[in-house]
This record gives C-alpha cells, structure tokens and sequence, in this order.
C-alpha cells in the first residue's frame, strides 16, 4: 500500500470503505490516516535469505540507491561524501516528473570529482553495489513507509547512515546497523565514524528480522485470526504471493497453516507459490467476492 500522505485519492478511498481490513508494512505508514479503524498489524518488508551475500570488506566508497526527486534528497548525500572526502556512487533512476528538478538542482552537483552517477541499475548488479560501499546514504526528506533499500544493505553487510523521516526508527537500530540522524552535520559525523558499525551485526539483524520466512510467518499469524467461521462465509485466509494479497476459501485457508511449521525457507515459499497457483484455478463460484485484492505495501 503506498503511503496514505502522498496518495490523497488513497486515502478518500479508505475513507469510502473503511470497513475494510488491512495490514500495514510500517507503525509510521498508519500516522495519516488517524480515524482508520481497520489495521490488523503491522509487518515490515522481507528478502530471501540468499538474495543478497553478506560482504566483510568493502571498498572505499558510500552508495546511493533510489530515484533522484526532491524527496530522496541526493544533494544531502553529495554533500556528505564530499565533507567526509569519500567517494559516492549514485546508482538512480530520473522520473519523467523529475526532470526538471534534476536539471536545475542535482546536475550540476554531479560535476564533483569525489560524486559518479550511475544511472539505474537492476536487482542483479545490487549485490556488488551496495555490498561494496563503506555504507548506504538515506538522507532521505519525506515520511518513508518503509524504504527496502535499507534491508538490502542490511543484507549485505552494509550500514546505513539514515535521516529520522518515516519509518526508519522503526528499521534501523541506531549503533547496530548503522546511525540515525537529525541533520546534515550529525549525518557527516556518523559517516566519518561508520567504521565503527559491525557488519557482521547489520547481516544478522537482516537474518533475525527480515527475511521472506519471518515476513510470510507474520502475515500468516495475521490471517489466522480471520480463519473463525462467519455466518453465510467460508472461513478464508490470506496468501501473499509477491507483494499482492489474496483471498482464499476455507479448503485452502487450512494448506496455509502448514507454513507456520515449515522447516526451511525454501518449504514455506513452496506453499505460498502452491497455494498462489491453486487461487488461480479457482471457480468463481468459490472466491469470496466481499473482500477485494489490495497491495499490501511497494516502496
């Protein structure tokens, strides 16, 4: 679900079927939308545990990993890097609506010998990327509902040097995975220091709170709840296939229990993608019409 702050049209639409139940991917994400009664809690965004290797010796140099727009804030990188005489490699894509703001604020920063533009890159060339950085720069200016980026560089070994905006309190364990600031002369200290941070640290707060696994088990404890028989209903269950969410009749709610006890990653994805695949053959006549298909969180 995108944030509700910069989704108006988002929100006047919860507010029209504000009977509907949702899962949020942050606490912070919720903030805009006081009057929503309709949270049935809060899980945080997830990786597969292979998707990204750990790194124990980077280079010299700090990442930026994004879009360049008014809210990312590269130019707070730029100037971080430059103050700190590190390097930074910024790895991001332009937006049509974003244009104009990199023509008339970013270009120009570019031309730094200390600062290398990139462009956009894909899943693939992430590893290396941000695996190779002294840290990841998310000097970001607006309230983030999640920012994965930060979990990608948790994944690598990597530790972030992050503003207070969003949910990053919520991510980020300041001195463990990296360093939380208030300004730009706090986030230059916290990068001259990041050296300190363990990177080994970063990789199991990665293991021990954001993996696909964790991220699948929470939603399931979630669903669970909802599997009480109703009058008129079959008891249903939701299955995450991706970042989408599905309504499953109860035949199928119950082959969604069977990933609470899954013994690997691997097992717990094969029911998702089984109980994803059976959803698809469905007749009609055995979906549940009342509740829709929602997005349960992007960045």
């Amino acid at each position: 679900m995108a944030d509700p702050s910069s989704s108006p049209d988002l929100a006047a639409f919860l507010r029209h079927f504000g009977n509907q139940r949702l899962v949020s991917i942050s606490n912070r994400q919720r903030d805009p939308l006081p009057w929503f009664r309709g949270w049935l809690g809060t899980v945080h965004h997830g990786l597969p545990r292979n998707l990204y290797q750990f790194n124990p010796e980077p280079q010299d140099y700090f990442a930026f990993v994004g879009r360049i727009s008014p809210e990312k804030r590269v130019d707070r990188a730029i100037e971080i890097a430059v103050a700190c005489g590190v390097r930074l490699r910024i790895a991001a894509k332009i937006d049509v609506v974003d244009q104009v703001y990199f023509d008339q604020r970013i270009r120009h920063l570019l031309d730094h010998p200390l600062v290398e533009f990139v462009g956009e890159i894909g899943d693939a060339q992430k590893n290396d990327f941000i695996g190779n950085a002294r840290a990841l720069l998310f000097p970001i200016d607006w309230p983030e509902p999640f920012g994965i980026v930060m979990i990608e560089a948790f994944a690598c070994g990597t530790p972030v040097v992050a503003y207070r905006c969003g949910s990053v309190p919520e991510v980020m364990e300041h001195g463990v995975t990296g360093f939380i600031v208030e300004d730009q002369q706090e986030a230059i200290e916290a990068a001259r220091s990041i050296d300190r941070i363990d990177r080994q640290a970063c990789r199991r707060v990665f293991d021990e709170r954001f993996t696909s696994i964790i991220m699948a088990r929470q939603y399931l404890d979630i669903y669970r709840s909802l599997l009480q028989p109703k009058p008129a209903v079959t008891a249903s269950a939701y299955a995450v296939s991706g970042q989408r969410a599905m309504v499953l009749p109860g035949a199928l709610a119950q082959s969604a229990i069977r990933i609470g006890g899954a013994d690997s990653e691997a097992n717990a994805e094969a029911t998702l993608a089984e109980m994803a695949a059976a959803r698809r053959h469905l007749p009609l006549s055995q979906t549940i019409t009342p509740e829709p298909t929602f997005d349960v969180g992007s960045d």
